[in-house]
């Protein structure tokens, strides 16, 4: 027992955030909290992550989100994108979103739910209204901030998401929203001045996570550029830099939409070709989701992430299809695919949303890990014996007790989740 507790001061003081647990979550079909419940009981896991992606954010939009708080519960986090369509950087800088804006921030008051937020995303491409103009994306960023903490929001219930395309599209003719794009890679964007995310960023006062879209298209796009890569390839890419650049930062990252596609084939592209590469998919998607949880885990700063889990193309099906988007669900109702791959992640003893840096999470992810190991630790003490269990647990429970009431600060919060996991082990 002694040697046991021994370990405690070591993982107090040693132990660091930069470790391999992280937080995950699911995009529910069209924003259905019906589709969550009912793909968490068709095959019996919990979505610690809820997101949700509004277009607008209208009186009936606070209301959906407030039932769905209501009916999934607060011990969930809440992903939340709402985006300011056809309105440019320089109109919501100037308050033409704000009652949008004060209406979520009011649902996050109300709720006491926590929330990762989302809006103007992927700035540094040419296809939503609030690109191409730096200057105004910042003060309208600084803008909602300053909103958010007028309604009383702090980093204890909100977080902030700087979310960025995995590579600078901007627009060839600048002004031009949905024309033609170009390629700017750091190199080019240093000899040519083309925009990049870096122009975009408000400050770090008003950031709290680095965030990103990464999707691999395979060949379901007939572009030359959609070919098949593993998550490694598009996160550590050599051209983009994506990786390094959101590093740089010093915040931690978090994935708001990643997916895959299920298509891949050879020779030249067409959609009959594109058709039956979903159909005859026997383990590709399911691969590229195994490799990426375990790909993920060699990111440090990778703390959380969303799976895009909606099929745009209702399984290619032909008038349905959305131009410009793929299969990504992993699970879907709608489909019937399964792709049981994805089920790992509720299953991974890594997964917590303590990972996520809101306000106080910290001492309780130091406690959550270093319970883990202190558990293996009696397991092996134990030989499998209940009784045992029980024992050493009891010893544990006595003296970590007697540690927290001597100990202040956030030592003593850990030892005081410590022991309350303790006493949930004995029952």
């Amino acid at each position: 027992m002694k040697k046991l507790l021994l370990l405690l001061p070591l993982f107090l003081t040693t132990f660091s955030q930069a470790s391999a647990e992280f937080a995950f979550g699911l995009y529910p079909e069209m924003n259905s909290t019906n589709n969550e419940i009912q793909l968490e009981q068709k095959y019996h896991f919990t979505s610690p992550i809820v997101g949700y992606i509004f277009d607008t954010f209208e009186e009936s939009d606070a209301t959906h989100l407030k039932n769905a708080v209501k009916t999934l519960g607060t011990d969930r986090v809440y992903h939340v994108g709402i985006s300011p369509f056809g309105l440019s950087a320089a109109a919501v800088a100037s308050g033409s979103y704000d009652v949008q804006y004060k209406r979520f921030f009011e649902v996050v008051k109300e709720t006491k739910a926590k929330f990762l937020f989302r809006t103007m995303h992927e700035m540094n491409g040419s296809w939503f209204s609030w690109s191409g103009d730096p200057e105004n994306f910042k003060k309208a960023w600084i803008h909602i901030y300053a909103l958010s903490r007028e309604a009383g929001l702090d980093t204890s219930n909100i977080l902030f998401i700087f979310s960025v395309n995995s590579e600078d599209l901007p627009a060839l003719e600048e002004g031009v929203i949905g024309g033609e794009m170009i390629y700017c890679i750091p190199k080019q964007h240093f000899a040519t001045g083309c925009k990049v995310l870096e122009d975009y960023y408000p400050g770090d006062q008003y950031v709290d996570m680095m965030g990103l879209s990464l999707y691999n298209w395979g060949r379901g796009r007939s572009e030359p550029w959609a070919y098949w890569k593993s998550f490694y390839d598009l996160f550590d890419n050599r051209s983009s830099e994506i990786y390094s650049r959101l590093q740089a930062y010093k915040k931690p990252i978090f994935l708001d939409e990643v997916g895959t596609t299920s298509v891949d084939f050879k020779g030249e592209w067409s959609f009959d070709k594109t058709i039956q590469a979903y159909n005859d998919d026997f383990g590709r998607k399911d691969y590229w989701i195994a490799q990426m949880r375990e790909q993920i885990k060699k990111f440090p700063e990778i703390v959380g992430a969303m799976y895009f889990n909606r099929d745009k193309t209702f399984g290619f099906t032909v008038g349905k299809t959305i131009p410009g988007e793929l299969d990504w669900a992993a699970l879907s109702i709608v489909t019937k695919k399964e792709y049981h791959a994805i089920l790992q992640f509720f299953h991974d003893p890594d997964i917590t949303t303590l990972a996520l840096p809101f306000a106080g999470n910290a001492p309780k992810f130091q406690a959550e890990n270093f319970f883990k190991k202190l558990s293996k630790e009696v397991e092996r003490r134990s030989y499998g014996n209940a009784d045992n269990r029980k024992k050493w647990f009891s010893h544990l429970l006595g003296n970590l007790t007697a540690r927290a009431e001597l100990s202040t600060g956030n030592i003593k919060i850990v030892l005081q989740e410590i022991v309350e996991r303790c006493k949930n082990a004995i029952q």
